[in-house]
């Protein structure tokens, strides 16, 4: 894959609100484009249960374990048993919430490519790591999960700085280019060169044309925006064109 546009509805959502969504969400009809997808990460509950058409359903979470007695844990499995197509790892809410440690980040990325589920790992600084200039330390420490992959194998990296998600205040174009022209020469130099960059962090039809003109950012991860069909619409059309899709 080329390029992704992505919403997360996180611990958001119902049966009702996704059949509505759905209907209203004109990208689930489209024929697919070649190296494109766009598609939502959903609670659980929601991923079998409407028609998502040529958009992907993906899954904000998945166990580190295998199958066995992990009472709670949803494993990599039972979202391919779903027809789950991506599953995001590392999202900072689950590292700043949840504790989650770059070990049980890499376990879960091995679990997702086992199972042939698109993985796609989240990696980003809090606003005190960037005030104190780690912003390269703390991408390369939880980089270190991408070692369960080989150099042809296809997954993603989304950079969602934590102090843009959530919060209303994006990150400037030029925030964005900085840290992705370090992640694309660090991933470069780890032979994947050919994996796509996603940015995520309060992205808005406002300010989705610029951020998608940046030549690194190749999709988006779309918080709170993407609960609104024709929001969510509006991002993957500008997304589109700025990329002459």
């Amino acid at each position: 894959m080329k390029c992704l546009v992505l919403g997360n509805w996180k611990s958001n959502g119902d049966a009702a609100a996704l059949k509505t969504f759905l209907a209203d969400f004109a990208p689930v009809k489209r024929a697919l484009i070649d190296g494109y997808r766009t598609g939502l990460a959903v609670p659980y509950h929601l991923i079998a249960a409407g028609d998502f058409g040529s958009a992907w359903v993906g899954a904000q979470n998945v166990s580190a374990f295998q199958p066995g007695a992990f009472t709670g844990e949803i494993s990599a499995q039972m979202l391919t048993d779903m027809g789950t197509n991506f599953g995001l790892v590392g999202h900072s809410e689950r590292r700043h919430l949840m504790g989650e440690s770059v070990a049980q980040t890499r376990d879960k990325l091995a679990n997702l490519k086992e199972n042939q589920v698109y993985p796609i790992l989240c990696v980003g600084e809090t606003l005190d790591e960037r005030k104190q200039g780690r912003l390269h330390e703390i991408l390369l420490e939880q980089l270190a999960a991408l070692d369960v992959f080989g150099t042809a194998d296809a997954f993603a990296v989304a950079y969602e700085p934590v102090w843009a998600i959530g919060t209303g205040v994006a990150a400037t174009a030029a925030d964005v280019a900085e840290a992705h022209r370090f992640l694309r020469t660090t991933l470069q130099e780890r032979g994947y060169g050919h994996v796509p960059l996603m940015y995520g962090g309060s992205v808005k039809p406002a300010n989705a044309a610029e951020l998608a003109a940046i030549d690194d950012v190749h999709g988006f991860l779309v918080g709170g925006a993407s609960l609104d069909a024709a929001t969510f619409a509006d991002i993957d059309r500008l997304f589109l064109e700025a990329k002459g899709l």
